[in-house]
């Protein structure tokens, strides 16, 4: 790196000092044009730092030196960038300091800086509902989908900063690595402004962050209630209702569905997510299938079928299954009557009633489950056999194919196999993708628990796996667990 001339601080140039004789030296030092060759740098020593960042220079007691002595000295002992005229001049007229003070100082490097993308919407939303400070639970703030309006800025590209090299006294250059943008943002529903720094969005929707994608998906949103003047809904997409669900009212979904009013006896089935702000009285009529979690402030004599998680305050006289686990949080968290079934296990505050209304518990993969993956890893070698008979006749009609008196016999026969191939291939896809989550649903059962925060009551029936157990007492502070030959209870 070439040396920094400009803080030298001397009216020559530092390679002609360099490359002077010690006459000139002194000539340049307004000394005596008579032999030089006794000038030295004896009485200064110069140190510098261990990072080469700082060179320090200390003068004998009652000597003097010139400048260009001083920058000799510097130069024998490898400083020549960052020297500071001024500090230098002070020390070597005598100057008195409370601490040395460097006379020379290097450049300190600016790192580079990584670009960075900064988001004006919730990518992770908490889809679960909090306990409150007085034990009661907020689901009315529980959101599944977060919208954005067309126009809105949804996000900005913060470009990245080069950084600059820095260089120690001695010269040596300390270099900073350079960094690459970052690649913008893909997707769609957006646009990106020419420089390349802010996404605003082309549509008023539902927007979330899918495998590295930002989308912005259309929105059903019905802004009172969804009674017989709305109809019925089926939409794909996601349905927002800002008021109630009425009675008789069925809505489809292939997303997630919102209701911020109660819901009633309706059909719901949602692909994604389901969140029910002032939850559901079914009127023993209701349906609910969500294929995604489900957030209800209540549930109340109705069926409810969820493959992820469910956390609702209370459920009364209801038949629900769900395939992740059931949470029923708050101080009045409680589960009264009906079946509540949960592959990885439930949590409540109270289960039963000192009334006694039959209330069934069922936890973990029973024999059933584990029929059905026999079952059906029997159907899908069935189908495994048909199609390899499938293309040992497809590769005897291939043969018969070349004979000119059976060619159109044999081309016949050849598309009808073909249909069976591509129906049973088909068949076979859907039955080891519903195999797979068989399966994950048994691996998830392992340790499935029945936990009790204050009271389960007498005549509760827990079953956990192929295991059951109705109480003879009611219990406190507990849970229930699978032993090796019936169900065990745990003090919390």
């Amino acid at each position: 790196m070439a040396i920094d001339l400009d803080n030298v601080g001397l009216d020559f140039e530092l390679d002609d000092l360099l490359n002077m004789d010690k006459g000139s030296l002194a000539a340049k030092d307004g000394e005596s044009d008579e032999d030089t060759s006794n000038v030295d740098t004896e009485g200064l020593s110069v140190k510098v730092s261990d990072d080469k960042m700082k060179a320090f220079i200390m003068v004998e007691k009652g000597k003097n030196f010139s400048m260009a002595q001083g920058i000799l000295a510097l130069r024998e002992a490898g400083v020549v960038s960052g020297i500071d005229k001024e500090k230098l001049k002070d020390v070597l007229g005598g100057g008195v300091f409370l601490e040395p003070p460097a006379v020379a100082v290097g450049v300190e490097p600016i790192q580079s800086v990584k670009g960075y993308y900064e988001y004006h919407f919730d990518k992770e939303l908490d889809k679960k509902p909090k306990e409150l400070p007085d034990g009661s639970v907020d689901y009315l703030n529980v959101n599944a989908i977060s919208i954005v309006q067309k126009g809105d800025l949804i996000a900005e590209y913060f470009p990245a900063k080069q950084g600059r090299a820095g260089h120690t006294v001695t010269g040596l250059e300390i270099p900073v690595k350079r960094v690459a943008e970052l690649p913008p943002l893909r997707g769609k529903g957006f646009s990106r402004s020419e420089d390349g720094t802010k996404y605003t969005a082309d549509m008023t929707g539902k927007i979330n962050e899918v495998g590295g994608r930002i989308v912005i998906s259309s929105v059903y949103e019905v802004s009172g209630d969804a009674d017989l003047s709305t109809g019925n809904i089926d939409f794909r997409g996601d349905v927002i209702v800002h008021g109630a669900v009425r009675d008789g009212i069925s809505i489809k979904a292939t997303g997630t569905i919102t209701v911020n009013g109660v819901v009633e006896g309706a059909q719901l089935e949602s692909g994604g997510d389901m969140v029910l702000k002032k939850g559901l009285i079914g009127n023993s009529k209701a349906n609910i299938v969500c294929k995604g979690s489900l957030s209800a402030k209540f549930v109340e004599f109705c069926y409810v079928e969820s493959q992820g998680d469910i956390n609702a305050e209370s459920f009364m006289e209801s038949e629900v299954y769900c395939y992740g686990k059931i949470m029923v949080p708050g101080k009045k968290g409680k589960i009264i009557g009906g079946t509540t079934v949960a592959i990885e296990g439930v949590k409540a505050r109270f289960i039963g009633n000192q009334a006694g209304v039959p209330t069934w518990i069922r936890v973990g993969a029973d024999a059933e489950l584990k029929y059905q993956i026999i079952a059906l890893q029997k159907k899908i070698e069935a189908t495994q056999s048909n199609l390899d008979r499938v293309e040992e006749g497809l590769k005897v009609l291939d043969q018969l194919g070349t004979d000119p008196g059976k060619a159109e016999e044999a081309k016949m026969k050849k598309m009808q196999l073909m249909r069976v191939k591509i129906r049973d291939t088909s068949i076979q896809s859907a039955d080891k993708i519903e195999m797979e989550r068989l399966q994950s649903l048994l691996v998830r059962s392992q340790g499935a628990i029945v936990r009790v925060d204050d009271t389960i009551y007498a005549g509760v029936n827990i079953k956990i796996g192929d295991k059951m157990t109705v109480l003879k007492s009611s219990e406190h502070y507990c849970e229930f667990v699978e032993g090796e030959e019936d169900i065990k209870l745990r003090r919390l």
